[in-house]
């Protein structure tokens, strides 16, 4: 049904790229540590190598059957995932978020005193708008200096929801966002199947 919406592959190409670059920008500045927040099927982990070359811990955050049925998939093709990538089973929807996931990212090797980017691609969209705040609080919470929140949304979704929250925490969340367009005159067109 999604590939049926206008631009949706396009989008979801210049997002996850977008993404990518700014996850290597990221590891310039110093960063190893990655948090994939409702990582679903997510292979960031396997396609970067700039992750394995800067010893990059990354947290994938997800619930529980989620982490498992991924795992089995990459299982069954024969891919390896590497000990630096580190699943976290948890639900954005719980009332206790903000006491679970840092108590499970901890004892999963997440180093509070270090910088983090905290990654939420295609997430929002799954979440009310009580989970999106208690989600802003929770990586607000775990950032040390340096780190940096990236959201996808839909800005009529959540833009109630931003105005009501902790000044500290809407700085995690930037104002403005590069459109589409200004994404693809960014990346180019797509590469041709070969």
């Amino acid at each position: 049904l999604m590939q049926l919406q206008p631009f949706f592959r396009p989008h979801v190409r210049l997002r996850t790229r977008f993404i990518d670059d700014a996850v290597v920008d990221a590891l310039a500045r110093g960063t190893r540590q990655l948090v994939l927040l409702g990582a679903g099927f997510d292979c960031r982990a396997l396609r970067l190598s700039a992750l394995a070359e800067h010893s990059v811990r990354v947290f994938e955050v997800d619930h529980s059957e989620q982490l498992q049925k991924k795992l089995a998939i990459l299982e069954k093709a024969g891919v390896r995932v590497p000990a630096w990538v580190l699943p976290v089973a948890a639900d954005f929807s719980r009332s206790n978020l903000e006491q679970l996931v840092p108590s499970r990212l901890e004892v999963a090797g997440f180093e509070r005193n270090e910088p983090a980017l905290f990654v939420g691609e295609g997430l929002v969209g799954y979440l009310d708008l009580a989970s999106v705040e208690r989600l802003a609080r929770t990586t607000a919470a775990l950032s040390a200096p340096g780190s940096c929140a990236m959201l996808t949304y839909h800005r009529i979704a959540v833009e109630d929801t931003l105005a009501r929250l902790d000044p500290a925490e809407r700085e995690m969340i930037p104002d403005v966002l590069p459109t589409v367009v200004a994404l693809a005159g960014r990346v180019g067109p797509p590469a041709a199947p070969g």
